[in-house]
Formats: structure tokens, C-alpha cells, sequence
């Protein structure tokens, strides 16, 4: 049950990083190096997933139907320092140096979907 826990957190990192990545190419209007972007969204995506460091068991029972029951917790900042690490590991090149630019703008994007 822990370990689904962790797969419904991985699961929830991956979609707020996509939206919130999705969300600020649409408000910007940003349509002409979408390529770099939707790398980067990859490669957070992939991170955001395989880090489940800062998952947290916190309570466990069994409910009347039989079933266990766990509760756990992840810290918002955890998943705000997994993107930051994505985006100073996002692999640069001509194309790509544009993106950084467009990447910080994401994670404030990011940071505004977690308000």
C-alpha cells in the first residue's frame, strides 16, 4: 500500500509539472521553440518520478471492508526542488539556451499552481 502511495505521489508530481508547464505555454503564447520545452517537461517528469525521497508514511489502518488504508505526506518543496534540479540539469545546447529563459518562467508557473 505504501509503495501505491508513492506511485499516486509520482503520478500527482508528473501531472502538476505538465500543467503547470502546459499552462504557461498557452497564457504566454508561446508557440515557436515548443521542442525545448516539452524536453524539459520530459526530463522533470522522469526526475519528478523517480524521486519519492521525500515521501512520508504517516498513518496506516485497516477500514471495515478489509482494506489497508495508508496515509502519506510529500512536502511541496520537495517537488518545487525536483523541477529546479530538472531545469540545472536540462542539457543545453543552441536551441536549447532559449529554453532557459522559457524554464524559469515555467517554475514560477509551477509555483503559482501550488499556491
Amino acid at each position: 500500500a505504501v509503495q501505491d502511495a508513492a506511485r499516486q505521489v509520482a503520478e500527482w508530481k508528473s501531472s502538476v509539472i505538465a500543467s503547470s508547464i502546459k499552462d504557461y505555454v498557452e497564457e504566454s503564447g508561446e508557440t515557436g521553440n515548443t521542442q525545448s520545452l516539452e524536453n524539459l517537461k520530459i526530463a522533470s517528469i522522469t526526475k519528478a518520478k523517480a524521486n519519492t525521497s521525500g515521501i512520508r508514511h504517516s498513518l496506516s489502518w485497516i477500514n471495515p471492508e478489509g482494506y489497508y488504508i495508508v496515509l502519506v505526506e510529500y512536502p511541496k518543496a520537495d517537488l518545487r526542488k525536483d523541477f529546479k534540479s530538472s531545469l540545472n540539469e536540462f542539457v543545453r545546447n543552441e536551441s536549447a539556451a532559449f529554453a532557459e529563459f522559457k524554464a524559469e518562467e515555467a517554475y514560477r508557473a509551477l509555483e503559482d499552481n501550488l499556491k
